[in-house]
């Protein structure tokens, strides 16, 4: 993720390489120069951090590229937890607190580990506290074509009772990210909605709804819905692109939509979708089982083609229809039909 920060400390082995270099040229011309060749097979590399997990309401693991060893004086956490147990396992390190996450919350996690040849690494990683009541939950209604009354908005439509703390609404996917949002902690009921505004004016009425639907009273806020807003959001592509719902920032995915006007013939470069950035995020999307593909790989005439969509003609999923994770489950609702917050529109648009 874009977010984890990396410091490295290299030492021992690369220092002693140096010295003798530093040495040996010290030294007056007719004296014969150690061989130091040896010493460039020396491991000199500290292990990689790769990624982090949170696995239940006490416990989070680190995984490295190597075997590591664990310097619990490096740790520290904010907001604070108070490490309980530590226990390394060839590439992962695993911690455990005292006191529980809270749910949602962000944490800035730092630790140092070394290698068996004594590189040092010290890691600076975020993760979110441990939901163990995430709903079931789907994207629902999209505009990509917004105006300046009615900017681009995602619906969330809510199937099973739960908590929405942590989960991340992400304009790309998990390893693509252009902008995300990662939801607060709300607990929410089977058919309601929530929706993010992805393109905040910057107003200080453009709150996020916690307690009650009706707390935000920004101009266009959604009295039905639970309104929240995307921090700096730009706004959607208007034709090209991909949204993704995970459980957390490095969790599973739990739904997602591909979008595009261009075909496969549309140029020569990215199989057709434009950039590398969008046909990675279309890749990542299919491989994670978020979206079909027709053919071998992943193709813009999979996705839901947004030419006809404007601000107030969204893009909608069928009223309790099946998620076959393709362009069958979407259609574009007729003018003035979109419906944020409540049950979409059956007036479908026609050319």
């Amino acid at each position: 993720m874009k977010r984890v920060q990396l410091k490295c400390n290299t030492y021992t082995a690369l220092a002693l390489y140096f010295t003798l270099i530093l040495s040996a040229l010290s030294l007056p011309g007719c004296t014969p120069v150690a061989d130091t060749r040896a010493l460039l097979k020396e491991d000199l590399r500290p292990p990689v951090f790769l990624s982090i997990a949170v696995h239940n309401p006490h416990s989070i693991s680190l995984v490295f590229s190597e075997p590591i060893e664990y310097r619990p004086a490096s740790y520290s956490c904010s907001p604070a937890l108070e490490q309980a147990e530590t226990r390394t396992e060839a590439e992962q390190l695993h911690l455990s607190f005292k006191n529980p996450m809270q749910p949602g919350t962000e944490y800035s996690l730092e630790c140092s580990v070394s290698d068996p040849a004594g590189n040092t690494h010290t890691v600076l990683a975020k993760f979110f506290g441990f939901n163990p009541n995430i709903p079931a939950i789907r994207l629902n209604e999209i505009t990509t074509q917004g105006s300046a009354s009615h900017p681009d908005k995602i619906e969330l439509r809510v199937l099973e009772d739960g908590n929405t703390a942590g989960l991340c609404l992400i304009d790309g996917t998990r390893d693509f990210i252009r902008q995300y949002k990662v939801l607060p902690p709300v607990e929410v009921k089977a058919g309601e909605y929530l929706v993010v505004h992805t393109k905040p004016v910057g107003t200080p009425d453009e709150i996020d709804e916690t307690a009650s639907p009706v707390e935000c009273r920004a101009a266009d806020s959604v009295m039905e819905a639970w309104d929240m807003w995307m921090d700096g959001g730009s706004g959607l592509s208007g034709n090209n692109g991909v949204i993704s719902l995970y459980s957390h920032s490095n969790g599973e995915l739990l739904d997602g939509f591909l979008y595009s006007n261009r075909t496969s013939s549309s140029d020569e470069d990215y199989r057709g979708f434009g950039s590398l950035d969008t046909m990675s995020r279309a890749d990542q999307l299919w491989l994670q089982e978020g979206w079909i593909a027709a053919g071998r790989l992943i193709a813009p005439e999979d996705a839901v083609n947004p030419d006809d969509s404007t601000a107030t003609r969204s893009i909608c999923r069928l009223p309790q229809g099946e998620d076959s994770n393709s362009p069958g489950d979407w259609y574009i609702v007729d003018t003035s039909q979109s419906s944020f917050g409540s049950e979409n529109s059956l007036i479908e648009y026609v050319p």
